[in-house]
């Protein structure tokens, strides 16, 4: 899939995280993102190496970009990404935070990070941060089967693992789903090149309580393969996704509220955020 004809704006395709991909499209306007993108690449991986060391020997799992990168795209330069985002095992969750405390990681100090329904912590030091995860989403939000996504992830390199494709694709989904849609389209390719891996995953999908996201995110990737304007009311058009205007908070709630395939998800989701804003 090339999103880059849909954006003329050189400032939206960098802020959409394009740029390297459209360097190695032919576009050479943008040599210095790629070149740039592949320096950040590098130090990444020592980043990455240095905190999967210190957290050994409790088993650490890619999710999102730095699962894609040098995966999806071969080149790891083609990825870019603001942090690493690893999954530790909720049980070990609490000594995994102290390890990486050890290398001089720090959480962001926010109350919803001190709850123990959250999905994850972002803990940041100079020039790295890492989204340390006990799941994927907030307790109670979604269905998603973590064990099964423990028992039946893949090795990865670095004696780390990453979810097989199906899991690997709906945590994606529900990534996007979180965020009512509204990302850098970069996670559009991800989802393109995700969907293309997994196969026919609208089964697990429903079990998931993905069913309704799972089909939004594969009508944006047609959307987007075709050059298509469309307006999925509630949810944010193309226009508003290559845009990326800021969306009132109301708006936001109800997209929130609209993507839920189950009332009990809704429960679960209403409880767990009056405990994230407790820190409880």
């Amino acid at each position: 899939m090339d999103l880059v004809p849909l954006i003329r704006d050189p400032a939206l395709v960098r802020r959409h995280l394009l740029a390297p991909l459209a360097y190695r499209q032919g576009r050479g306007e943008y040599k210095r993102d790629y070149i740039a993108a592949a320096m950040h690449a590098e130090r990444r991986q020592g980043f990455l190496d240095e905190a999967v060391a210190a957290l050994r020997p409790i088993p650490a799992m890619r999710l999102k970009g730095i699962a894609y990168a040098g995966a999806l795209y071969a080149d790891p330069a083609e990825r870019p990404m603001t942090d690493i985002d690893l999954l530790v095992p909720t049980a070990q969750f609490a000594a995994a935070v102290q390890a990486l405390e050890r290398l001089g990681y720090r959480d962001d100090g926010k109350r919803n990070q001190r709850s123990p329904v959250n999905h994850a912590v972002t803990l940041r030091r100079q020039e790295s941060a890492i989204d340390l995860h006990r799941s994927m989403v907030q307790v109670g939000r979604m269905a998603i089967d973590l064990p099964a996504v423990w028992r039946q992830a893949i090795p990865a390199p670095g004696d780390t693992l990453r979810p097989c494709p199906a899991h690997e694709y709906l945590i994606h989904v529900a990534h996007l789903a979180r965020h009512e849609f509204s990302a850098a389209l970069i996670a559009y390719e991800d989802a393109a090149r995700l969907a293309a891996a997994a196969g026919d995953v609208r089964d697990l999908a429903r079990r998931w309580h993905l069913g309704r996201a799972e089909a939004l995110v594969r009508r944006y990737v047609r959307s987007f393969e075709r050059l298509e304007i469309i307006t999925p009311y509630p949810f944010p058009g193309t226009r508003e996704l290559v845009l990326g205007d800021p969306v009132p908070r109301p708006i936001q709630l109800i997209r929130k509220l609209a993507i839920h395939d189950s009332p009990a998800d809704l429960i679960g989701f209403a409880w767990g955020g009056l405990r994230t804003r407790l820190g409880v």
